[in-house]
């Protein structure tokens, strides 16, 4: 924690957790490879390391912190393993009734590229909540399920939603204003609570014929 002179960590491979805040602050840190052993990284585990700009994530990680890489701003891609189900994030509400989403990735402005791992089936809960960095997605056809609050409060412009997945989580797109097209795939059968509330510039949506619950 707040370590400004750290610039370089080597991580063993018997390494399983990553604790709360434990880099947090570590403005000078430039790269990370987290080891296959991590299956927990805690909240605001990397948080404001504004120089990151190269993180390999764990091939085994199943639970990842709220906040875990908020403001990281130098970090302009990541891959995201097929094990993680598990992200962390909340929607904050303020005292004039406004509101705003949270997640592992938030603020970090500069993240404009997400590959996936092949044969990823969940985009975890508030994964790139308030990720005000992306714009564009590629969903892999492999996908079924897209959970609760995945990209609300995020910059995505479009999306499109491959025909494998079968349900779109509550508050899943909440509060994305840049938000101006949307394509449903055929084999979707459930759009959650909000989860397009406050798309204020998305002018037209088809539902498709397979969707039995909105």
């Amino acid at each position: 924690l707040n370590t400004p002179s750290l610039k370089e960590v080597n991580l063993g491979n018997g390494l399983t957790t990553i604790g709360y805040e434990a880099f947090r602050d570590c403005v000078n840190l430039a790269e990370i490879k987290i080891p296959n052993s991590v299956t927990k990284i805690d909240n605001y585990a990397f948080n404001k390391c504004t120089n990151l700009s190269n993180v390999v994530l764990s091939k085994e990680l199943v639970t990842l912190g709220k906040y875990a890489f908020e403001e990281c701003v130098s970090l302009e891609n990541i891959e995201i393993p097929k094990s993680l189900t598990d992200s962390q994030g909340t929607l904050v509400y303020q005292s004039n009734e406004s509101y705003y989403a949270t997640g592992p990735f938030s603020k970090c402005s500069s993240l404009s590229k997400v590959t996936f791992e092949e044969g990823t089936q969940v985009i975890a809960p508030y994964l790139f909540a308030n990720c005000t960095g992306l714009k564009r997605i590629t969903i892999p056809e492999t996908i079924i399920r897209i959970e609760e609050g995945a990209f609300s409060h995020s910059a995505l412009e479009s999306i499109s939603v491959p025909d494998n997945v079968t349900e779109i989580g509550k508050e899943a797109f909440l509060n994305t204003p840049s938000l101006k097209e949307v394509n449903l795939g055929n084999g979707l059968t459930t759009i959650g609570y909000e989860a397009f509330r406050d798309c204020v510039n998305l002018a037209e949506i088809k539902i498709p014929n397979s969707v039995t619950k909105i």
